[in-house]
């Protein structure tokens, strides 16, 4: 009998020790796997998220490729005279694009935790495939020049869109320009603004291009006049790893219309904080277009097994100027226009 009882109470106390396994393990080993997954994620010297964000050649880090299309003016003459454009378009070209950022240093917060990352980022690009950027020949507008006469048409001064046509005639110009795809995607000396620079305004850049292709960081501290940006590094709250505080020195922009449309927040949009929700309405800075948007959750898929939420760009953010008269531009329903950015 008295064995019995033991026995009992034996298995009531395993039993017990067991339940209270069942209850803790989970427990602990979440915790654990969270704070692993906050180790990995913050951006500080050491971490694997950090070692990515200081350069996407690392093993297992987002690859980036830009496809350039280019719409082709097959009717310039013709244009210059009132007609409708005729458009071919023209690629893909194919590049890699490369991030690798320097300058690295980090501030700490009042409890001395290291709370923002300051860099300057060098942004190159690997042609990869696709059409020959070299041999394709395009007629595309003279952007500087289609600029000038746009900066020029909003003073009073009758004779400056005159004084414009007559550098044109001097510098061979116009308002259309033949020339290479690689010279339109990465930039070339273009003879009237190397006339302004000589003789009108000196200092102003004579080499203009869609993107820059910086390949040495000396000249992407140049081209960024040596302003770092500013991120936050998640050591403080997860929740805002990677949100940027800071772009080109800036911590607003003048580029668009009300305080919310030039305010800097979100991440580069590559990576978020861990645990995001499907109802959470997230921001990403697209440092291209100099401008945040709003990401919201489209819908549930499976990758190789894998449960993954995606986020598209909200609609709203598509909208032009007559529905968003403060935050863009004019342009087209579905397009941005971004000629401040260029220094159009």
């Amino acid at each position: 009998m008295h064995t019995s009882i033991k026995r009992a109470i034996a298995l009531t106390f395993v039993g017990l020790i067991l339940v209270g396994f069942a209850i803790l393990v989970p427990s602990v080993l979440t915790n654990q796997l969270h704070k692993g997954i906050i180790k990995y994620r913050i951006l500080v010297a050491g971490s694997p998220s950090f070692a990515n964000f200081e350069s996407d050649t690392q093993p297992g880090a987002s690859k980036q490729w830009m496809n350039f299309y280019i719409w082709n003016v097959t009717n310039s003459e013709e244009v210059l005279q009132g007609s409708k454009p005729k458009l071919v378009q023209i690629g893909p070209f194919n590049y890699r694009e490369y991030d690798v950022r320097f300058n690295i240093t980090w501030e700490a917060d009042q409890n001395g935790l290291a709370s923002v990352v300051n860099s300057m980022k060098q942004e190159y690009y690997v042609y990869s495939g696709g059409k020959d950027p070299k041999n394709e020949i395009v007629t595309v507008l003279n952007v500087p020049a289609i600029g000038i006469r746009a900066k020029l048409s909003q003073t009073d001064e009758w004779y400056s869109t005159l004084g414009l046509d007559s550098l044109m005639s001097i510098t061979n110009s116009d308002f259309f320009i033949t020339l290479t795809v690689e010279e339109l995607l990465w930039g070339k000396e273009y003879n009237l603004l190397q006339y302004i620079n000589s003789t009108l305004q000196p200092g102003t850049p004579i080499f203009w291009g869609v993107e820059n292709n910086s390949t040495t960081k000396e000249e992407a501290a140049k081209l960024l006049e040596y302003k770092s940006d500013q991120r936050k590094t998640g050591v403080s709250n997860i929740s805002e790893v990677g949100v940027f505080t800071i772009f080109k020195g800036q911590d607003h922009l003048d580029n668009w219309g009300s305080k919310e449309a030039n305010r800097i927040g979100g991440t580069d949009g590559t990576a978020f904080h861990p645990g995001v929700k499907k109802d959470e309405i997230l921001e990403a800075f697209v440092e291209k277009f100099e401008r945040k948007g709003t990401i919201v959750y489209e819908k549930s898929l499976k990758v190789e097994g894998i449960l993954l939420y995606r986020y598209v760009l909200s609609k709203e953010d598509l909208y032009n100027v007559s529905t968003q008269p403060a935050y863009y531009l004019y342009a087209p329903n579905g397009m941005m226009n971004i000629s401040v950015t260029r220094g159009v």
